[in-house]
């Protein structure tokens, strides 16, 4: 039957409090030899320690040599994995298989006569067979337009911890690193392995990834294209790339004043509403699946839902006695005009038609009848865009050559009192009547008199009375009569 005395049960205690300290510290604690021992403060022996297992280590064939300096000591073995209890041994004290995990072993020196304890050495391992994996936490997009490999990477251990890393870069040699990396590549394929050793010595498998480095942008093509100028109100073009691995296309308008409309992943063909007259200026760039941008297509559609406004001079009269006019008209500047129409229609003129007035700003009548008569005119500028709409304006106007026809009419003489009346033929007509003396003098003038002319005199003799009728063209019509005052 075992039996021990309470500083040996306490030491014993104080083994298995410390053992369980070092299965809680784990992997992150090791001493600078490999090798954690405790001794007891009991030391009236010396325990000599050769073969033992050491910190981290592979192996599963564990045993300890030992001796102690003192012959007549009983040597015990407690293996402090469990509820096991000390057991007599003696070197070398040879261990079942064990998992992978902590394991510690008490030595005891137990003096043979008395049962005395004499002291105690403790001896601590960690058995790790089980190498680690290592992952590449955040690998570069495949494919990418970037040159640089910046990469972090992890590592995962059941019973130890890695001790190091190595990377390799497209096939070279493996060489120690440190996360995060930082590795300049180039355009191509690429591969980048990583491995970790743990503190056993463990090698993990290699992990690895691949990928593809584009430097090169992709191209767009234009398949068609609107029609430009035009009246829509909405506009389609279609395009496409040469390069298979363009992922998305985007698609810009601009509407002029800083607003542009964007459309990312636009597919083609790509129609856009057109509600303004304009410009509209299309661009259309294509990406990759490594993120390069193409250059832009840009194509520019105007949009003329207008028709032409040709304009006449306002200063044209509506009413004229000439015989020849030069009609000043603009054919409209706020389009492209790609031809510009004169037609004049009126009396004398049996076939009116439209002629080429392009490039005139100045339409002679004379081009049409030498000599305007009396009647109506209509002058036309008819102007068509590059839209194929087309603008007209007109201006009438009346040629008026006859003059009023004026009549006097008997005066009647009461006395003093004269009256004298008139007639003329134009109700339109400005009539200013004039009375000469005698003498030839001027003694009465009246503006828009009207029928009958009357005054009052004490002159006798011979007057006349002057009546003039001026019509709205300007015709003039001037008739005189005389008559004697007794």
């Amino acid at each position: 039957m075992n039996r021990y005395n309470i500083r040996t049960l306490l030491s014993l205690a104080l083994t298995a409090l410390i053992m369980m300290a070092f299965q809680n510290c784990g992997k992150s604690f090791q001493s600078s030899s490999n090798v954690l021992t405790f001794e007891s403060a009991i030391r009236r022996v010396n325990f000599s320690l050769g073969n033992i297992p050491r910190g981290y280590t592979t192996s599963t064939d564990h045993y300890i040599e030992f001796s102690v300096d003192n012959s007549n000591a009983d040597t015990y073995c407690q293996y402090l994995d469990g509820d096991s209890l000390p057991e007599p041994c003696s070197s070398p004290y040879n261990l079942p298989p064990l998992p992978d995990g902590t394991h510690g072993v008490t030595l005891i020196a137990r003096d043979r006569d008395s049962g005395e304890d004499l002291g105690y050495q403790s001896v601590y391992w960690t058995q790790d067979t089980e190498a680690p994996s290592v992952d590449i936490a955040d690998p570069p997009e495949d494919p990418t337009n970037s040159v640089k490999l910046t990469s972090a990477f992890m590592a995962n251990d059941a019973s130890s911890y890695v001790v190091q890393y190595e990377c390799s870069i497209n096939g070279s040699s493996f060489a120690p690193c440190s996360p995060p990396i930082d590795y300049s590549v180039t355009e191509g394929s690429n591969t980048f392995s990583i491995r970790g050793r743990d503190a056993a010595g463990n090698l993990s498998e290699v992990s690895t990834h691949n990928w593809e480095v584009d430097l090169q942008a992709p191209s767009v093509n234009l398949d068609s294209s609107p029609a430009t100028p035009t009246t829509s109100s909405s506009s389609t073009i279609s395009f496409s790339s040469a390069n298979i691995d363009v992922d998305s296309f985007t698609c810009r308008v601009n509407r002029g004043n800083g607003n542009v409309d964007t459309e990312n992943n636009c597919m083609s063909p790509f129609t856009w509403s057109m509600n303004l007259d304009g410009p509209y200026g299309i661009t259309i760039t294509a990406e990759d699946e490594a993120g390069n941008v193409s250059a832009a297509q840009v194509f520019t559609v105007v949009k003329n839902a207008r028709a032409p406004i040709p304009t006449i001079d306002g200063n044209t009269p509506s009413l004229t006695t000439a015989t020849t006019l030069d009609i000043a008209f603009s054919p409209g500047n706020d389009r492209d005009i790609v031809s510009v129409e004169c037609q004049l229609s009126g009396e004398g003129i049996s076939s009116p038609s439209f002629t080429d007035c392009s490039g005139m700003m100045m339409f002679d009548t004379t081009d049409v009848i030498s000599i305007l008569q009396h009647g109506s005119y209509t002058f036309t500028v008819r102007a068509t865009d590059d839209t194929n709409q087309v603008g007209t304006v007109s201006h009438t106007f009346e040629v008026d050559r006859i003059a009023p026809v004026v009549t006097i009419g008997t005066e009647t003489i009461s006395g003093q009192d004269v009256s004298i009346p008139f007639t003329v033929d134009d109700s339109e007509a400005e009539v200013t009547c004039t009375l000469r003396n005698p003498s030839n003098a001027v003694i009465n003038e009246v503006d828009n008199c009207a029928s009958p002319y009357t005054f009052t005199t004490s002159v006798s003799g011979t007057h006349v009375l002057t009546v003039e009728a001026t019509d709205p063209a300007g015709n003039l019509t001037s008739v005189q009569r005389g008559f004697t005052i007794p």
